[in-house]
């Protein structure tokens, strides 16, 4: 992967496509020109408050976490979408 390969790169990705945003580093949230949230995908997207207060939506990875804990998974907050796959799949 890109990151991998140079670690001190730095990509800025504007975008209105939450699902472009869930492999970020850190997400940036911006509301009438004043930056509204900043933080990780995690903090953000578990947070049902800031998602309704900025009307956003949840990436589909997220709320395939909450229904396969609604379903007896062990899913973490913390848990990457690597670590969910891999417990899928066992």
């Amino acid at each position: 992967s890109i990151r991998k390969s140079n670690p001190k790169l730095t990509i800025f990705s504007i975008t209105h496509n939450v699902e472009e945003t869930c492999l970020s580093d850190e997400i940036i949230v911006i509301d009438k020109g004043m930056i509204a949230y900043q933080g990780t995908p995690n903090n953000l997207y578990n947070n049902d408050e800031l998602l309704v207060k900025y009307q956003l939506n949840k990436p589909f990875i997220y709320s395939l976490m909450s229904g396969l804990n609604e379903n007896g998974f062990n899913i973490k907050e913390s848990d990457s979408i690597e670590e969910v796959v891999n417990k899928i799949c066992q």
